[in-house]
């Protein structure tokens, strides 16, 4: 179900002009909506809700964060199939772990029967992973990062918001039923992306089972916490499995059993999870609602001919919004994704001038001119100081943005210099603020490994190794946690290299 974007949307796919964006504002989310008013109040109190419960299970303190996940509701799932590009019509809601901004994207449709996989499903599970990379600093197989997706994301709350825990997964009743089913020891061993399409209703039916068996069955108490200590530590994952859950198939034999039951048990909360104190709404600009489509465009890193598509379009948008800094920022950064640095500058400075502090315009600017001068082979220290500078502005315009303090790190490498000490601050501090985001994630392992904090940052890296879709990074991850592994055996003389050429920044193609 968690699907990280590589390909981009069909551009040619507009908001309607008659369409009136709103955007609601909470403690945890940013949410962007055409529907009514009342219904995103609604909605935004409910996955505020989510959270609270979710901490609550966890232990998790709950402290503001400048970092809020963004949702994106559009009207059909049809129109979220589009948006990932419409090479796969059956998907319901993506999850996208980004330092620019985590996104999730839904849709508004609850369907009249628990047999569909309605909006508040494909949020709830949208959402527990996010939960999970932002809160578990540990890596988790491709079962339990699913099942534990698919275990709350049947969560259901009361008008006064007792919430229901462990609710069935009935969408899942053709992969658990009708699909054969996939055993143990290879529903524990492999990947997502290990299983053909005709068995990922049974991957995820099958993962949710086991987590929920393991949750509701005495006999087994105590054995996930076993083994996903074993996993993460030095056992294999077959190893783990075996000492905590005993004999495999003798599981299997005990989850049909369990399917078969009349009935299965859930979590019925005694006590409301209280709202949210405040809920904003407001309307977005027209400019925005105009663009939204290519905006979700470019965060999935587009293909070259989509990229001259969007350029397109959103110079239709800036020549249609002159007063608006928003299309001029959106053409900015697709042209540097097409490469096109040079133009970059210009469509960063045009919004600039409509809107001064807009610090992700002086990120693209800056790290445009870096681009430049690395591809003119520029040595002046002076050209150099100024591309910095336009990052150092970014980082002053909006010092809760993690990108300009990892462009500002990236910034010296790229110029061939070792990095000071103020960049390593920094590249911490984006860390903090975005785990979930690879690139960032990768970066700060090798900050780490570099000082031979081998144990911290093979940590960092597994779970991007372990990336249950096999995600962009993942080949490569796994490949730098060999080395990893071989540095901290003392198997590896002299400097360690983690990347090589395989984990440059791959923004532009």
């Amino acid at each position: 179900m968690r699907l990280f974007v590589l390909f981009a949307v069909i551009v040619g796919l507009t908001v309607p002009a008659k369409a009136e964006w709103r955007k609601s504002d909470t403690r945890h989310f940013t949410i962007y909506s055409e529907g009514s008013e009342a219904a995103l109040r609604e909605f935004a109190v409910k996955v505020e809700r989510f959270d609270t419960m979710l901490r609550k299970r966890y232990g998790i303190a709950d402290i503001d964060t400048p970092q809020k996940l963004t949702i994106y509701m559009l009207p059909t799932q049809v129109a979220v199939s589009k948006s990932y590009g419409a090479r796969n019509k059956d998907i319901a809601g993506y999850y996208s772990p980004r330092g620019e901004g985590s996104i999730a994207v839904v849709h508004r449709q609850n369907g009249n029967s628990k047999y569909r996989l309605d909006a508040d499903a494909v949020l709830f599970h949208e959402y527990a992973h996010h939960f999970m990379i932002r809160n578990f600093p540990v890596a988790y197989p491709a079962w339990f990062i699913e099942g534990f997706a698919e275990f709350y994301g049947t969560t259901d709350f009361a008008k006064d918001g007792k919430a229901k825990l462990g609710m069935p997964a009935y969408y899942r009743v053709y992969g658990l039923l009708d699909q054969a089913p996939i055993p143990a020891e290879k529903l524990l061993t492999l990947d997502v992306s290990d299983f053909g399409s005709e068995q990922l209703d049974s991957f995820y039916g099958r993962s949710w089972l086991l987590v929920h068996y393991l949750h509701f069955t005495p006999a087994r108490a105590g054995q996930l916490s076993k083994y996903l200590n074993a996993i993460n530590g030095d056992a294999t994952g077959i190893d783990a499995a075996r000492t905590a859950f005993g004999d495999l198939d003798q599981l299997d034999k005990e989850l049909k059993a369990y399917l078969g039951k009349s009935s299965i048990g859930y979590i019925q909360q005694g006590v409301s999870t209280p709202a949210p104190e405040r809920v904003d709404v407001v309307s977005v600009s027209p400019a925005f609602g105009a663009t939204l489509m290519q905006r979700l465009a470019l965060m999935h890193n587009p293909d070259k001919d989509v990229l001259l598509e969007l350029i397109a379009a959103l110079r239709a948008s800036a020549a249609k919004y002159p007063d608006e800094a928003d299309p001029q920022l959106l053409l900015a950064e697709a042209h540097y994704l097409s490469d096109d640095d040079a133009a970059a500058v210009v469509a960063a400075d045009a919004a600039l001038k409509l809107a001064p502090t807009l610090s992700r315009a002086m990120l693209v600017k800056g790290k445009a001119m870096t681009r430049l001068n690395i591809r003119n082979g520029v040595a002046d220290t002076v050209r150099w100081k100024e591309a910095r500078g336009w990052i150092v502005k970014a980082n002053r315009a909006d010092v809760n943005d993690p990108m300009p303090l990892f462009a500002y790190y990236q910034s010296f490498g790229q110029q061939g210099l070792l990095p000071v000490s103020s960049s390593l601050d920094g590249l911490r501090r984006a860390y903090e603020m975005v785990p979930e985001d690879p690139k960032v994630r990768i970066t700060y392992a090798s900050a780490l490994a570099t000082r031979k904090y081998y144990a911290a940052a093979i940590r960092l890296v597994e779970t991007v190794a372990f990336d249950p879709h096999n995600g962009p990074g993942a080949a490569e991850a796994r490949s730098i946690l060999k080395r990893l592994h071989a540095a901290q055996d003392g198997k590896v003389s002299g400097e360690l290299d983690l990347f090589g050429d395989a984990m440059e920044n791959k923004e532009s193609k």
